[in-house]
C-alpha cells in the first residue's frame, strides 16, 4: 500500500504466474490475477520494468547458494533477469543525466 506523498520512480512486479508445467508454459496460472503490474504502473504514470514469475527452479536454486542466473545462465528465467537488470540500468542512466550536479562542498579553516 503506497502513503500518500510516496514517489513512484518505476515498478517490477514480483509475481507473474506460477507455472506448474515449467517456465513459459501455456498454462501459467495467475495467482493474483492477471495485468495487475501494468495497471499500477498506468495509474502512477511509471514505466514496468520487468514481471517475474514465480518458478520452483528460481526458488530452489536461490535456496542453495545459485541463483537461475548462475546456474542457468543461458535459460530463459535468466534471460529475463538480466533483461530485468538491464532496464533497471538504463533507468537509474537517465535519472543520472537528468539529475542535477551535486553541490561542491568545500572544508575551510
Amino acid at each position: 500500500m503506497l502513503e500518500r506523498g510516496t514517489r513512484v520512480n518505476d515498478r517490477i512486479r514480483d509475481v507473474k504466474a506460477f507455472d506448474e508445467g515449467g517456465p513459459f508454459h501455456p498454462e501459467s496460472n495467475y495467482l493474483f490475477g492477471e495485468g495487475g503490474g501494468e495497471k499500477l504502473a498506468a495509474r502512477y504514470g511509471v514505466e514496468l520494468l520487468a514481471s517475474m514469475p514465480l518458478s520452483m527452479e528460481i526458488r530452489s536454486q536461490s535456496d542453495a547458494g545459485r541463483p537461475i542466473v548462475v546456474s542457468d545462465t543461458e535459460s530463459q528465467l535468466a534471460m529475463l533477469y538480466q533483461q530485468m537488470a538491464r532496464s533497471v540500468g538504463a533507468r537509474i542512466a537517465r535519472f543520472a543525466q537528468a539529475a542535477q550536479a551535486m553541490p561542491k562542498i568545500v572544508i575551510e579553516d
